[in-house]
C-alpha cells in the first residue's frame, strides 16, 4: 500500500500506562461501589484519543466523566424502578401479571437498543475533534427506529436469514449521517455479500474446527472497511484494508498465550496489540484535503446513550 496514495492512523498508546490507568480506574470504581465508573470510562477514553495521530495530529476526547455520571444516574434510576415493579408484581403473585410485567420489560429493553445507538453516536462523535474539528451525528431516531423494527419483522419471518440485510441497512444509515467538519461519509454494501461471508465463513470455521475464525473474522472486517467511502466536495474516496486472515491468526495465538501466561494481567498488551494492526492496516486517501475541514457540527452533552450502550451490552462504536 503506497504510503503516497495512503495515510493511516497512529497509536502511541503504551500498554505499561494503559496498565495503571486500568489498576487506579478498577481500585476507585470497586471502592466507590461502582459510581466511579463514569470517570473511568472518560479517563480511558481520553487516553486512548490523546495517544492516536493522524497527519501528525492527535485526536481528542472532549467527554467527561460528570456528563456521563448524570447520565449513569438517569439509567441507574429508569432500570432501578423496573425492577422494583416486576419485583412488586412478583410479591403480589399473580402470573398473569408477572407475565405481562415480564413482557412489558424485554420490550422496554428492545424499544431501547435503537435510542441508546442513536444517543451514543451523537454524544460520542459530537465530544471527538481533530485539529479542533469535531465530528458528528445527523440521523433522526424516528428513521432509525424504522428500520431497526422492519429489520427485526422481517429476521423473525425468515427465521434470521434477513439479518445481513438488516446490519447493512442499519450501517448505511448510520454512516451516511456521520460528519467531520465538511467532510461526509457512506457505505455502499449488499446485504447478499454480508450473508454469503458469514455462510461461508461459518461453514470453514465448523469444518476446520474454529480455526478459520480469523479468516471468517478479517473477511468481515474488509467488508465494512472496503464499502466505505469518505466524500469530500462531492468526490468520492474509498478507504482500504490490508487485514488478512493469516495476520489476525498470528495475533490471537500470541495473544492467546499473553493472557494465559500473565493470568490475565497482559490484557493492556493484547489491547495495544489489537489497536495497532487494525489502525495501521485501514488506510484512507492522501487525496483528501484535509486543510480544508470546515467545523459544522455542535456540541452535544447529554451522555445518556454512551451509558445506556454500556449497560445493554451494545457494540457499536
Amino acid at each position: 500500500m503506497s504510503q503516497k496514495k495512503y495515510a493511516t492512523l497512529t497509536s502511541h498508546a503504551q500498554a505499561s500506562k494503559l496498565f495503571g490507568i486500568l489498576l487506579v480506574n478498577l481500585v476507585l470504581t470497586i471502592v466507590t461501589l461502582g459510581i466511579y465508573h463514569p470517570w473511568a470510562k472518560a479517563k480511558l477514553l481520553q487516553y486512548f484519543y490523546s495517544e492516536t495521530e493522524f497527519q501528525g495530529n492527535r485526536f481528542v476526547f472532549h467527554g467527561t466523566g460528570n456528563e456521563m455520571f448524570k447520565a449513569y444516574i438517569k439509567i441507574y434510576v429508569f432500570f432501578s424502578l423496573m425492577i422494583f415493579s416486576l419485583i412488586t408484581l412478583g410479591l403480589l403473585k399473580n402470573e398473569a401479571l408477572i407475565i405481562v410485567g415480564l413482557i412489558i420489560f424485554y420490550l422496554t429493553i428492545f424499544c431501547l437498543i435503537p435510542y441508546a445507538i442513536h444517543s451514543f453516536l451523537r454524544y460520542r462523535l459530537s465530544r471527538s475533534s481533530w485539529r479542533g474539528i469535531h465530528m458528528g451525528y445527523r440521523g433522526e431516531l424516528s428513521a432509525l427506529y424504522k428500520i431497526f423494527i422492519k429489520g427485526i419483522l422481517l429476521c423473525i419471518l425468515t427465521f434470521g436469514v434477513y439479518a445481513p440485510w438488516m446490519v447493512v441497512s442499519l450501517r448505511s444509515y448510520i454512516i451516511k449521517n456521520i460528519r467531520f467538519g465538511s467532510l461526509m461519509f457512506e457505505f455502499n454494501a449488499k446485504g447478499g455479500d454480508l450473508f454469503l461471508l458469514h455462510f461461508i465463513g461459518y461453514l470453514l470455521s465448523v469444518i476446520t474446527f474454529g480455526i478459520y475464525i480469523p479468516w471468517y473474522i478479517a473477511s468481515i472486517l474488509n467488508f465494512e472497511i472496503e464499502n466505505t467511502n469518505v466524500i469530500q466536495n462531492e468526490q468520492r474516496f474509498p478507504v482500504k484494508s490490508t487485514i488478512e486472515g493469516g495476520d489476525m491468526f498470528g495475533l490471537k495465538i500470541v495473544n492467546f498465550f499473553i493472557l494465559v501466561f500473565t493470568l490475565g494481567l497482559g490484557m493492556p498488551w493484547v489491547v495495544i496489540r489489537n489497536l495497532n494492526y487494525h489502525l495501521t492496516n485501514i488506510h484512507f486517501s492522501t487525496k483528501i484535503d484535509m486543510d480544508a475541514l470546515v467545523q459544522s457540527e455542535e456540541n452535544y452533552k447529554d451522555a445518556t446513550g454512551e451509558d445506556l450502550s454500556d449497560t445493554l451490552d451494545l457494540s457499536i462504536f
